[in-house]
Parts: structure tokens; C-alpha cells; sequence
């Protein structure tokens, strides 16, 4: 058994900003050929691209100010890797508990770009 350490184990998701509508679902099932692994309205829409994930976030979804895709590494330790974040002066926007399902947190890199992070609980 090895040590958590809040390091990174694997991208997790990428999401971009998106009506999540039937049309756009459609889309990326139909055309694009992706896997629909889940759906909650007009919140997420999550299709499986292998080791990762590919999803569309509705507005009660995606961060306030963030622009374009997001990408959202899973963390094996929230607490250690927040430690070690904010040694760094990275700039933290916001921690996000799920209950059951885990944390995202929330960060800006150096270029001001959103970045999440998720432990599972």
C-alpha cells in the first residue's frame, strides 16, 4: 500500500461550456462517435474517450470568469496537494465539496487559466 501524497494520478476530464443540449449530445454521440456515460440535464453530459473523459458543463457547472476548455486532473490526496499548492502562491478559487462523490478544487495557473482538480472521498 503506498502513501497518499497528493500527487496527480491521471487526467480525469476535459469540459467545455455548452447549452447541454439534445442537439449538442447528439452531436458528439452521432458525429463525433463518443460513449454517453452520464447525464444530469442541463447541468453535465459525460462521454467516455478511453482513459479520460470528454464532457459539456452547462452554467451551474462551469466556474464564474473561466474561458474555454477545462481540464480536470484527478488528485490521490485533496489535502496534501492543496499544501503543496499553496506553497507555490497558486492562486486557489475555490473548494467544491460533493459529498459522497469527492472535492474539486478550483485554481487559476500563472496565465490566469482555470484548472480543477478532484479527489474521491
Amino acid at each position: 500500500m503506498t502513501d497518499a501524497t497528493g500527487a496527480v494520478t491521471r487526467l480525469m476530464t476535459v469540459y467545455v461550456p455548452s447549452a447541454v443540449s439534445a442537439e449538442a449530445t447528439q452531436f458528439y454521440t452521432d458525429c463525433i462517435g463518443l460513449p454517453l456515460k452520464f447525464a444530469d440535464g442541463e447541468r453535465w453530459v459525460q462521454f467516455g474517450t478511453g482513459n479520460a473523459n470528454f464532457a459539456l458543463a452547462g452554467a451551474a457547472e462551469y466556474p464564474t470568469g473561466a474561458q474555454g476548455a477545462i481540464a480536470v486532473f484527478e488528485v490521490d490526496e485533496m489535502a496534501a496537494f492543496r499544501a503543496r499548492c499553496a506553497a507555490s502562491n497558486v492562486t486557489e478559487v475555490g473548494l467544491r465539496d460533493m459529498g459522497d462523490h469527492g472535492k474539486v478544487l478550483t485554481i487559476k495557473d500563472p496565465d490566469g487559466n482555470i484548472v480543477q482538480f478532484f479527489s474521491r472521498t
